[in-house]
This record gives structure tokens, C-alpha cells and sequence, in this order.
């Protein structure tokens, strides 16, 4: 999988590895769409798609509209490569009164070693309780997903109950 450079406004001092969180403006999606949006479908958690071009323009416009956020991880170099894409959505419970940031879908198209996460989940942890959300949830089927959340402290006692239809 091959991702793409990404024009970024500020130009960091130095070349240094370690990635960073950045939620993309409409035009930074627009030029970078084909490589966002495989990275977005990779990161699904969904079976297999009939109209792949239908739901590509279902994300697009979803993003564009900003009921999902887009965010790509990149290093803090010159060169601007993608490294992951990340969609997030805002939910809540009415009754409760709580918001709750979901990641929606996360791709990653190199292996990121594990000391580099939790700067990236402590930018998702910001931005969630600077939107006052209560919580930030993700859904994933990978083992190693819910290894890596463990250690950076989610609380993964919460199981997915789905029955297909």
C-alpha cells in the first residue's frame, strides 16, 4: 500500500521521526482523496462492499460535511508522508447527557512501533474533552488492538454483542 505526501502549512525545523496527528481541512481531503479514502476502507470494520465508488462518495461527502472527522498521521518532517488515516465521529446519549468521540476507522499504512501511539491518542483526548465528550470508543476485532489499548489504559471490559440480519 503506497500513500502520498501531504502539503502541510508549517515547516517543522529538522527531520524528526516521531508522527503527529493532524485533522485535515476540506481542500487537504479534496487533493488527497484517493489515498485517504483507501486508507479510510481498509480501516473499516465492515464485510465486503458491493458499490465500492457509492460508499467512497458516502465517506467524502459525510467528511466534507464534517459529521466524520479526517484525521492522517504524519511525521514531523519536510516531507509530509501519510502514514495512517483515522475517521472520527461525535455520538451521545441523550438520556445520560454524555458525548462520546468514536473512532470511526484507522488504517495505518506502515507498521508504527508501539512508544509512538500514545502521543497520537493523547491528541484524539484533547480534542474529545475540548468538544466535551465523556469518553473517546473504538470498535475493533484485532487482538492486538485490544493489547495495545490495554496499555495505553482503555478499559476493554466492554464487549460487542452483533447478530447479522
Amino acid at each position: 500500500m503506497t500513500s502520498e505526501a501531504l502539503d502541510i502549512q508549517s515547516e517543522p525545523e529538522g527531520d524528526i521521526a516521531e508522527p503527529i496527528l493532524v485533522r485535515l481541512t476540506a481542500t487537504q481531503i479534496s487533493l488527497h482523496w484517493e489515498a485517504i479514502s483507501i486508507g479510510i476502507l481498509n480501516g473499516l470494520r465492515v464485510g465486503p462492499i458491493d458499490d465500492m465508488e457509492v460508499v467512497k462518495a458516502r465517506l467524502l461527502q459525510a467528511i466534507l460535511r464534517r459529521y466524520l472527522e479526517c484525521w492522517v498521521i504524519v511525521p514531523i518532517t519536510k516531507q509530509r508522508q501519510i502514514l495512517g488515516v483515522i475517521t472520527t465521529l461525535f455520538s451521545g446519549d441523550m438520556y445520560a447527557g454524555e458525548k462520546t468521540l468514536i473512532i470511526y476507522s484507522l488504517y495505518r499504512y506502515e507498521k508504527m512501533e508501539q512508544h509512538l501511539w500514545p502521543s497520537l491518542l493523547k491528541t484524539l483526548l484533547t480534542y474529545a474533552k475540548a468538544n466535551n465528550c465523556h469518553r473517546l470508543i473504538a470498535y475493533t476485532e484485532f487482538d492486538r488492538v485490544v493489547e495495545l489499548a490495554t496499555s495505553l489504559g482503555a478499559k476493554t471490559s466492554v464487549r460487542l454483542l452483533e447478530w447479522e440480519v
